[in-house]
């Protein structure tokens, strides 16, 4: 899904804060997510969840969106997540994408 975003005046590197605020702060939203390899948990990752189990990742790509979902995906297979939140915002539109396993 697409749809035209006019003018924005955040800047970039305020998206993801303003996300992590709308869904209640870092006290709600960030949260260590296990790292497992072959089964065997070896670590944590910090990350910002919009829901159990469900990261979010803010792109700004404008070029094919393909390869960086097929390699959003990749860190799936290892760590304790079911699905990525995905918004890209570029000067044109903005796509939301649901990664899944």
């Amino acid at each position: 899904m697409a749809i035209f975003l006019p003018k924005i005046f955040l800047p970039w590197s305020s998206f993801p804060e303003a996300i992590t605020h709308l869904f209640g702060g870092p006290q709600q939203v960030e949260a260590d997510v296990a790292v497992a390899i072959d089964g065997h948990v070896v670590g944590q990752q910090r990350m910002r969840l919009i829901a159990p189990g469900v990261a979010f990742k803010i792109t700004g790509l404008n070029g094919p969106l393909e390869p960086f979902a097929e390699h959003a995906l990749r860190p799936l297979a290892h760590v304790d997540l079911r699905a990525i939140a995905w918004v890209n915002v570029n000067m044109k539109d903005v796509t939301f994408t649901t990664l899944e396993r």
